[in-house]
């Protein structure tokens, strides 16, 4: 007279009744779409899947059941019970992402994607030859030793040039110590910077000198003080046909003049 019924899968259902009486008299009662059972599916799409590091991505909810309660797991050791969260990646790593939803009824589905997020970060580095000379010029060749994923290359060189070339050579023209920095991106936009500081070093005199006076009396005597580094041997010019090699020089201009 009063049953129970399971109902093993979501839908609609008509509810039919049939009677008869004990004298044969029968009876048909029908309630058209009497029975609704709807169990939870959850489901989610994200904006982005392959991201920088430290990207954000939004993920959005398109689960279905009534009063859903939602969970969270974005792999990072991260949770969220918004129904549709944003969250930030900051390990160059894959991300397993899951939601599970729960309706009124208590009744819950989940959802995971093995490797849903991945945070595709380059790494910029590199070899080089000819990184030490006892006097310039000196060619230096750089080769790219970077991720596999790199499309693009950005160098730059401490004497203000720069190259775009995977594998440049550079000329050094003068002494000195030089960085050697380098930029690369992937096909997603995600970039990665290696300086190597000090890198090439080139050990010819380097440096500037001093005057005492510049705008002296015909006759006068100007000092030369030098400032200089790896410097064993000088020769000054005094723009008038005289020379010295003392490393303190001083010279006394007979005639007027401007002189270089």
């Amino acid at each position: 007279n009063n049953p129970s019924y399971m109902y093993l899968n979501s839908g609609i259902y008509d509810v039919t009744l049939y009677i008869e009486s004990d004298l044969g008299c029968k009876d048909t009662l029908k309630k058209e779409a009497y029975i609704t059972l709807q169990y939870p599916e959850a489901d989610f799409v994200a904006n982005a899947q392959n991201i920088c590091l430290g990207d954000q991505v939004e993920f959005s909810n398109l689960s279905d059941g009534i009063g859903l309660t939602y969970l969270w797991n974005f792999g990072n050791g991260n949770f969220s019970n918004q129904m549709s969260p944003k969250q930030d990646f900051y390990t160059d790593d894959s991300f397993d992402i899951s939601l599970i939803v729960t309706d009124t009824f208590g009744c819950s589905n989940e959802k995971e994607i093995f490797g849903y997020i991945q945070v595709q970060e380059p790494v910029a580095d590199f070899l080089t030859s000819g990184s030490t000379s006892n006097c310039p010029p000196l060619i230096s060749s750089f080769t790219d030793s970077s991720s596999l994923d790199v499309i693009a290359w950005k160098w730059w060189f401490s004497d203000g040039s720069h190259s775009t070339l995977q594998n440049p050579s550079h000329f050094f023209a003068n002494s000195g110590s030089f960085d050697v920095a380098l930029e690369v991106v992937n096909q997603y936009g995600c970039k990665d910077t290696v300086i190597k500081e000090g890198l090439i070093n080139i050990f010819g005199p380097t440096g500037s000198f001093f005057i005492s006076d510049t705008i002296i009396c015909q006759g006068d005597t100007v000092q030369f003080i030098p400032n200089m580094h790896n410097t064993d041997f000088y020769i000054w010019d005094f723009g008038d046909g005289n020379i010295s090699n003392d490393s303190l020089a001083q010279y006394a201009f007979q005639d007027s003049g401007t002189y270089t």
